[in-house]
C-alpha cells in the first residue's frame, strides 16, 4: 500500500530521470517530510538516485551518510566494470560473441552514472554453441559455481562469481521461442545495441522471470530507456510478437502513467484497469512476492494452459537431455542407467513439490501470500495477451 511519502518519492524519481526540475518539489517540501522520503528510498536502495540530482539541496544533517552510500554503490559499479573487462578479454582471445544485458547493458550505454544501476550481477548472451566453452573458460579463470546441485536445464547456466561479483551466462532471454538462441543473435547482428529488444528483456524479467519483486529498478530502467532513446514502436510490436511478450510494455506504461508522462511515449494498448490496480500495488511494497517463477506458476496461477505448461515441465525432467545435464553425465550414461535415474529424478520432483508446498503454508506471512497472487493474477493476463 503506497503512503503519501511513496507517491512524492515515484514524482521525484520520475522528475529526476526526465530532467523535469525535481528540485522544485523538492524544495516546496518541509525538512521532515524530505527525511521521510529518503526514508522510504533507503528501504529500497535508491538514495543513491537522489543525492546524484538533488545533493545540493538535501538536508545538510545526512549529506555525510548520502554521499557515503553513493560512493559505496560506485565503487560495487567499478568492480563490476572490472570483471566485464576481464570477460571481454577472455572471450575476444577465445573468438566466443556476447552481448551484455540488463544491469551490465544499462550502465555501459544508458544510465548517467554507473552508481545509480544496482547490479548484483553481470548477465550476457552468448550463441547456443559456444556455451558450454564459455562455461568452461570462465571456471577456469576463477569462477566459482555458487550451487552445484543447480538445475543447468535453466535459460542461464549456473551462476559463477568471483571476488563479490556474480556472472550469468544466458542462452535464452524469453523462454518462449524453439530456437530463440538463434533468433535472438539474428536480432542482435540486425540492429546493435538494439534498445527495444534490451527493454522488452528488462520487462518480460521484471514481470515474469522475477514476478514483480522489485518492480522499481525495472521503473527507473525503462524509464532512463525512453528518456536518452528513441524507440522504434513498429519494431518493438515485432519483437512482442516473436517472442510473446505481448502486453508488457503497455502494462507499464498504463499503470504508471503519471511517472512516464514526461516522455511522452504513448502506447496504443490499454491495461485493464482492475490489472493496473493490481500493478501499482507492487510498487514500494514491502512484503514482496516470492522470486522463485516456478514456485508462483505451481501455486498461485490458474488456467489450464498453465496447468499443461506445469505438467509438461515436470514430464521433460524425464528426457534424456535434461536428466543428461541436471546430473552432468553424458546422454549414453544416462540412456544405460535410465530407470536408476528416473527414479532419482522423479523422487528428487516430488521432494521438492511437498518442501516447497510445506514452506509456502508455514513461512510465508499473508501479506506475503497476497503478493504472490498479483504476481500471479498479473502473468496470467499478460499470458492471455500471447
Amino acid at each position: 500500500m503506497q503512503n503519501n511519502a511513496n507517491r512524492l518519492l515515484l514524482k521525484i524519481l520520475s522528475d529526476c530521470i526526465f530532467d523535469n526540475h525535481p528540485e522544485f518539489l523538492w524544495n516546496s517540501l518541509s525538512a521532515t517530510q524530505q527525511l521521510e522520503i529518503i526514508a522510504e528510498a533507503d528501504k529500497f536502495k535508491l538514495r543513491r538516485i537522489l543525492y546524484y540530482y538533488l545533493k545540493n539541496f538535501f538536508p545538510k544533517e545526512i549529506i555525510r551518510d548520502s554521499k557515503v552510500n553513493f560512493v559505496s554503490f560506485a565503487a560495487k559499479s567499478m568492480q563490476r566494470e572490472k570483471a566485464i573487462e576481464e570477460l571481454q578479454n577472455i572471450f575476444k582471445e577465445n573468438e566466443i560473441e556476447f552481448r551484455l544485458l540488463k544491469g551490465a547493458f544499462l550502465i555501459s550505454c544508458i544510465y548517467p552514472h554507473a552508481a545509480l544501476r544496482d547490479s548484483c550481477d553481470i548477465d550476457l548472451l552468448v550463441k547456443e554453441s559456444d556455451s558450454q566453452r564459455a562455461f568452461e573458460l570462465t571456471s577456469a579463470h576463477g569462477w566459482i559455481v555458487i550451487n552445484k546441485n543447480r538445475d543447468k536445464t535453466s535459460h542461464h547456466l549456473p551462476r559463477q562469481c568471483k571476488k563479490n561479483v556474480s556472472l550469468e551466462i544466458h542462452t535464452t532471454l524469453f523462454g518462449n521461442l524453439k530456437n530463440e538462441n538463434k533468433k535472438l543473435w539474428y536480432e542482435f547482428s540486425c540492429r546493435n545495441p538494439n534498445i527495444e529488444l534490451h527493454l522488452l528483456h528488462i520487462l518480460n524479467h521484471a514481470v515474469r522471470d522475477h514476478n514483480l519483486i522489485n518492480v522499481e529498478t525495472a521503473l527507473i530502467d525503462v524509464g532512463f530507456i525512453l528518456k536518452y532513446k528513441n524507440i522504434d514502436i513498429t519494431y518493438l510490436n515485432y519483437l512482442e510478437d516473436t517472442f510473446k511478450c505481448n502486453g508488457l510494455l503497455a502494462l507499464f506504461l498504463n499503470s504508471f502513467s503519471d511517472f512516464f508522462s514526461p516522455s511522452e511515449f504513448a502506447c496504443k494498448t490499454q491495461t485493464p484497469d482492475v490489472i493496473k490496480k493490481l500493478c501499482r500495488s507492487t510498487i514500494f511494497d514491502s512484503s514482496r512476492s516470492l522470486g522463485n517463477k516456478t514456485y508462483i506458476n505451481t501455486f498461485f496461477r490458474r488456467g489450464y494452459k498453465n496447468f499443461l505448461f506445469i505438467v509438461l515441465r515436470f514430464l521433460a525432467s524425464f528426457s534424456l537431455y535434461r536428466m543428461s545435464r541436471r546430473y552432468s553425465i553424458s546422454k549414453t550414461r544416462t540412456l544405460l542407467f535410465y530407470p536408476y535415474y528416473f527414479i532419482k529424478t522423479f523422487l528428487s520432483r516430488i521432494q521438492e513439490f511437498f518442501q516447497v508446498k510445506k514452506f509456502i503454508k508455514n513461512d510465508i506471512s499473508q501479506d506475503q501470500l497476497e503478493s504472490c497472487r498479483t504476481a500471479g493474477t498479473i502473468q496470467d493476463y499478460i499470458d492471455r495477451q500471447n
